[in-house]
């Protein structure tokens, strides 16, 4: 990170070029700092994975319709983990290489990444513009006097809270925006009122997850493979019986690989048209960005939680 410009200093151990002309102790909040060619890779794996789902969601669908089997169960799975988690968990992986600590001097911003140090100073800073798709998160970029950015971007979960750390820090943009106070309630800008409302609302714990991804699959597979046995050998464990419990294994991973498997393209075609239209609704209405948010976590639980039990319960009981 080396700005050109007398905007920046950057120093690094045994390589500085100078030193930081600011001192003393500022806050402090972690973030992570992009390049273009590091965002533009984000943003290829993050397709991947979305089309990815998009393709075996197609498949699913015309194999209900249908009756074929363009998608087996162990070749959904492999799909998933190949071509959506794995880009899923590159880009997670380069977030982390790009955190960095942002600290907020009286005249100065200071980036730090290991024993790397770059400072900015804050007269240099014009404006603050936010990324107009928030991906791999909610970012701005640091306008400066000579009218680039600055070489990174700074991307965070909260942006809410990096706002109100930079805003009342950079003359020049106080200046441009008096109405915005020192912590602002919502950010007015889409992308980040969106990013600011999911950081609030949007997380959920690990319980949540292990219910959705780990429980309610077993359940859903225990009793869809129990029908299938009842029906097929006559007995819950008729296949054990007859072929022995490798065969009774092999059948049951099968059947948790196809529920498992569908059930996560089933929930991420939900989540994402629905962050797709709440992203279209909160730069219309960024004031509204919590209701929307609301909203969005209300649907995809009921699609989830709601429609798929009460879809296998009438499946049962027609």
């Amino acid at each position: 990170m080396e700005e050109t410009t007398p905007a920046a200093t950057g120093t690094s151990t045994g390589t500085g070029t100078g030193t930081g002309t600011g001192t003393g102790t500022g806050t402090r909040n972690e973030v992570r700092a992009w390049s273009p060619a590091a965002r533009v890779a984000a943003g290829v794996w993050l397709g991947v994975a979305v089309l990815n789902v998009l393709y075996l969601a197609s498949h699913l669908v015309h194999d209900i319709l249908e009756g074929t089997n363009t998608a087996p169960p162990r070749a959904v799975a492999m799909g998933l983990a190949l071509f959506s988690a794995i880009p899923v968990a590159l880009c997670v992986l380069l977030r982390r290489l790009n955190r960095v600590t942002l600290e907020v001097l009286p005249d100065h911003l200071v980036l730090t990444r290991g024993t790397v140090r770059f400072e900015i100073p804050a007269t240099s800073i014009t404006g603050l513009t936010p990324w107009r798709i928030p991906i791999p998160g909610a970012g701005i970029a640091l306008r400066m006097t000579s009218g680039r950015a600055f070489r990174y971007d700074l991307e965070t979960d909260d942006p809410t809270t990096l706002l109100g750390l930079l805003v009342p820090a950079l003359p020049a943009v106080s200046a441009a925006l008096p109405a915005v106070p020192a912590a602002p309630a919502v950010p007015t800008h889409g992308a980040l009122a969106f990013a600011a409302a999911r950081h609030k609302l949007g997380r959920r714990g690990w319980v949540y997850l292990g219910v959705k991804h780990v429980v309610a699959p077993l359940v859903l597979t225990g009793i869809i493979f129990r029908l299938d046995q009842m029906i097929r050998f006559g007995s819950p464990t008729g296949q054990y019986k007859l072929f022995g419990l490798a065969s009774y294994l092999r059948t049951f991973s099968e059947f948790w690989m196809g529920t498992a498997g569908g059930l996560i393209v089933y929930a991420s075609c939900w989540r994402l048209a629905t962050e797709a239209i709440g992203i279209l609704l909160t730069s219309a209405m960024p004031a509204r960005a919590e209701g929307i948010r609301r909203a969005i976590e209300i649907v995809c639980f009921v699609a989830y939680f709601v429609v798929v039990p009460g879809f296998v319960l009438f499946f049962l009981l027609r």
